[in-house]
């Protein structure tokens, strides 16, 4: 006996049972077929002790299957299975017409870019932040909506990127394009398919409110909450029409193959023919990024498989994790960008021929005092000590675990709660300090002051970042003499406003604004598609361990339209931590600049699990 199932993400379930079991599993394996004691169907219930292939596969299945059981009723679903839209890559002759060019090209590497995007359907913009990413793909679709290839397209972008891009599309389109004519979807505007926004020709959206989107959607055809499970896409894109594009700005948002960010998205690709990815930063991590943005691209280019890809390019595994990564394979990983080279057009601000003002970006050095070198050490000795026990050893890849809780006390003990502090390894004297501590004990404030005040005698405003709240909110007080504005996810400008309206506000005050000197912000509201180069001097109180994140918030001042040298001043405590962090960070830069420019460098091979020595230990932790 066989019965057939319709599984999730377009698998075919089935289980064998009867006299002839022997023949029906030699035919399950010969098929590749892989035996799940649990798997769920498309509707998300589970099915238990069967056998899963591609649907693709299914008709040629049933014909092996009709051979032994010839009485076998086969669903419908499996026979009229067939590659779904997303196998379509097309190409098209195609030059570009003068009349949907809204400006000028700064270069030749934009002509090109463009001749590539009209040219074909699916298309990687990976150019270097502030080299005019937005001007090319709005001029992308000037061409399509005058060819009658696109009606309506579709701008997925983070928060802060929102209104930017909306601008931007706004000012570089040729079709007579306004605000009437666009639907920012919003908690208050949570309905792009609903009568209010059907004549709108553009549709922005986070990629937050794609998964409200999913959610409404779900609960109207279940009846029911939506869960962390994606079996299927139940956002009704086809009713904006059969042509449509979708552009996801800054697709390493979709980089998680687990999330259900990436999982809607990839399920909604088919009712897009044409497909742009957008960011200067495509691999923030190292290569692994890559691969759901190319699924979501052209699935064909990259294994079905996120693991397969994984074992392809990297030796992974230990007693941990199947799929943490040792080392990569150099040679794989270049041979996997030159396959995929025919979607990405990729360009540098040093390849492009485009005169960007010199962009300087130099650590700055500061002393821990006491107090807070005390800390420090007190929490180094404390996850040590920890993972000794619990381990046995300490090695790399434990320390890279608690590299963010190691963190708190350089970037400012305001952040650290009494409740971190152990007290084996905290006296009462220390905690009793910390609760009169002052920000500007920091042995990073008087450098930042010193920095600041330099760059308000020369004339000059100043981005300072810092990835806290409390002491964004404790800067602001300190350094109000220079009538700083402040942004962070707590700030409130206007009662029911979006997060995109908020930053919004906030960065055009600062920007138009004769008597601030100083924005205090967080980098990760402001990272991306914002333009200020109003600001050409920027200091990092702090930074995260995410190379994507500095790389994108530097480039907020250093882009097209900035006339002045841009410095860029990572306040870095010597002898910690953030020694070893400035060396990381570095390390990813190198390698999404050279990603598609340039032949990749082998990376050291290292053992993430082998046992640090003590000298090992204080080179990461005390910078010697």
């Amino acid at each position: 006996m066989i019965r057939f199932y319709e599984g999730e993400d377009g698998k075919l379930l089935v289980s064998i049972l009867g006299e002839n079991f022997q023949r029906l599993l030699h035919t399950c394996k010969e098929f590749g077929g892989k035996f799940n004691n649990t798997a769920y169907d498309k509707d998300g219930d589970p099915v238990f002790k069967v056998w899963e292939f591609d649907l693709l596969a299914g008709s040629s299945l049933a014909d092996a299957f009709l051979k032994i059981e010839p009485n076998t009723i086969i669903p419908e679903f499996v026979l009229n299975a067939a590659p779904e839209k997303d196998a379509e890559f097309k190409k098209f002759r195609a030059c570009i017409d003068p009349t949907c060019v809204q400006g000028s090209f700064r270069g030749e590497y934009q002509k090109r870019a463009v001749l590539k995007g009209i040219s074909q359907n699916r298309l990687a913009l990976f150019h270097e932040m502030g080299l005019g990413k937005s001007f090319e793909i709005q001029t992308i679709l000037n061409h399509l909506v005058k060819w009658g290839r696109v009606d309506k397209y579709v701008i997925v972008s983070p928060p802060e990127g929102i209104m930017n891009i909306t601008r931007e599309c706004i000012k570089f389109n040729t079709f007579g394009l306004t605000w009437d004519d666009v639907y920012i979807v919003d908690t208050e505007h949570r309905n792009p398919f609903s009568e209010e926004a059907a004549n709108k020709k553009l549709i922005v959206m986070t990629y937050r409110n794609v998964i409200m989107l999913h959610d409404d959607f779900y609960k109207k055809a279940q009846g029911k909450k939506a869960t962390s499970r994606v079996m299927k896409n139940y956002i009704p894109w086809e009713k904006l029409g059969d042509k449509l594009a979708l552009i996801l700005d800054e697709s390493p948002a979709i980089k998680n193959h687990t999330g259900k960010t990436f999982k809607i998205v990839d399920k909604s690709k088919k009712f897009f023919e044409f497909r742009y990815i957008l960011t200067g930063t495509p691999a923030p991590k190292y290569a692994e990024d890559l691969w759901a943005q190319f699924r979501f691209l052209q699935q064909t280019c990259v294994p079905s498989e996120f693991l397969t890809f994984l074992r392809m390019i990297a030796n992974i595994g230990n007693r941990f994790s199947q799929t943490a990564v040792n080392y990569y394979y150099e040679d794989k990983v270049q041979e996997f960008l030159d396959g995929v080279s025919y979607l990405v057009d990729r360009e540098t601000v040093e390849s492009s021929g485009v005169e960007l003002p010199e962009l300087i970006v130099k650590p700055v050095y500061c002393r821990m005092p006491p107090l807070q070198q005390t800390l420090y050490k007190n929490i180094v000795t404390k996850v040590v000590s920890v993972i000794k026990e619990e381990q046995g050893k300490v090695t790399k890849r434990a320390l890279q675990n608690k590299y963010s809780y190691l963190a708190l006390a350089l970037h400012d003990p305001t952040v650290i709660k009494e409740g971190h502090l152990d007290e084996e390894y905290t006296s009462a004297e220390l905690v009793e300090n910390l609760k009169k501590w002052k920000i500007t004990e920091n042995g990073k404030f008087e450098v930042a002051k010193a920095i600041i005040e330099k760059n308000v005698s020369e004339g000059k405003k100043t981005i300072l970042w810092s990835g806290h709240p409390a002491i964004i909110d404790a800067l602001a007080i300190e350094f109000e003499k220079y009538h700083p504005f402040k942004l962070h996810a707590g700030v409130v400008i206007n009662k029911g406003e979006s997060v995109a309206e908020r930053n919004d506000a906030v960065v055009e005050s600062f920007k138009a604004s004769k008597d601030s000197w100083l924005l205090i912000a967080n980098y990760s509201c402001l990272r991306t598609s914002v333009n200020i180069v109003e600001a050409p001097r920027q200091i990092y109180w702090d930074r995260i361990w995410d190379a994507e994140t500095f790389a994108q918030s530097l480039k907020r001042s250093h882009r097209i339209g900035q006339t002045e040298k841009v410095v860029v001043n990572p306040l870095v405590f010597a002898g910690s931590l953030e020694e070893e962090q400035d060396t990381e960070l570095n390390k990813r830069l190198d390698f999404n600049s050279k990603v598609w420019m340039d032949k990749i460098t082998p990376e050291d091979k290292q053992d993430l699990d082998a046992p640090l020595s003590l000298e090992e230990c204080r080179k990461i932790l005390v910078g010697k």
